[in-house]
């Protein structure tokens, strides 16, 4: 399960797209916590 559903907009304004894998993540994070990449 990924850090949020997509269709929750609160959620989305909280969130970032991992450049990489695509997947939501909080927008405070240093690195995706899915795939390790670096932001």
């Amino acid at each position: 399960m990924g850090f949020c559903r997509d269709e929750e907009k609160e959620c989305k304004r909280r969130s970032k797209k991992c450049p990489y894998c695509e997947r939501r993540i909080p927008v405070d994070a240093k690195y995706c916590p899915y795939c390790g990449t670096k932001l």
